[in-house]
């Protein structure tokens, strides 16, 4: 049996007074929640696979999808069930079949965390912030044929938190070339992955990089500020990086050497 959520929303928004779903209200939330469902699939995929298959993978857990079944009676929300169709000659694999439940619970998880100020997630985060003002208690409920898979998720006063904008944080991301600057102007890439586009500021190389690749999915590092900086640009199924010994004796130890052994005096 399918995964189904139940999602309601109780409160003043548009609609929710006369039990309708206003698109207006609802629509771009509801795109947020799919995309946050999808990365947590994603990643979740990313961990348990290896190095060389982990870009192949990771793209085919992108097909899980929320498919609307009717609008909660007696109330403003949906009931819906979690699918997953693979892309006609995706090759699969074992933990497939645990993939929709398993993300569907870490969903949920997640969901009631930001909602208490904890970070978690940050897509949940941009669903939850999304959401209209007049929503004053949102419901969540996750089952398999009435076999509960988490406890509901009851909200009714939330305190979501954001990192400080000023506060420079690293994040990797899959998506597509979508950009480039070069000189005599600013040399950046512009990076689209399923929640938003980035402007990076890059190196001429990795700007010649990004060219190269423009039309294959990438993997990305990059720092983000309010003027983000790309570190690392690949293919989504190139190996990934690892820190070897002597990656860290070369570019850490001795380059930093001297400053080391001053902050240990």
């Amino acid at each position: 049996m399918p995964t189904q959520l139940e999602i309601k929303w109780e409160g003043n928004a548009p609609g929710l007074a006369e039990h309708r779903l206003s698109l207006g209200a609802f629509g771009q939330p509801l795109n947020l929640l799919l995309a946050a469902v999808r990365r947590i699939a994603s990643n979740t995929v990313s961990m348990a696979t290896d190095e060389k298959t982990t870009g192949r993978f990771a793209d085919a857990a992108r097909q899980l999808d929320i498919q609307i079944e009717k609008l909660v009676e007696g109330s403003s929300g949906i009931a819906g069930v979690c699918t997953f169709d693979p892309p006609p000659g995706a090759q699969p694999f074992l933990f497939m079949g645990d993939l929709v439940e398993q993300a569907t619970i870490t969903l949920l998880s997640a969901i009631e965390d930001e909602s208490k100020g904890h970070l978690r997630n940050v897509g949940v985060r941009k669903y939850l912030h999304s959401l209209p003002a007049g929503v004053r208690r949102q419901t969540y409920t996750l089952h398999d044929n009435g076999r509960v898979l988490h406890e509901p998720v009851v909200i009714e006063d939330m305190d979501l938190q954001d990192v400080p904008e000023d506060l420079p944080y690293l994040r990797e991301l899959n998506g597509n070339i979508v950009g480039v600057g070069f000189d005599p102007g600013k040399n950046e890439v512009r990076i689209k992955d399923e929640s938003d586009q980035l402007h990076l500021a890059a190196t001429a190389t990795q700007v010649e990089t990004a060219l190269e690749l423009r039309h294959a999915e990438v993997r990305a590092l990059a720092v983000i500020t309010k003027q983000g900086r790309l570190l690392r640009l690949q293919k989504a199924d190139a190996p990934a990086f690892s820190a070897t010994s002597d990656f860290l004796e070369k570019h850490i130890f001795q380059r930093w050497d001297i400053l080391l052994r001053r902050l240990a005096e």
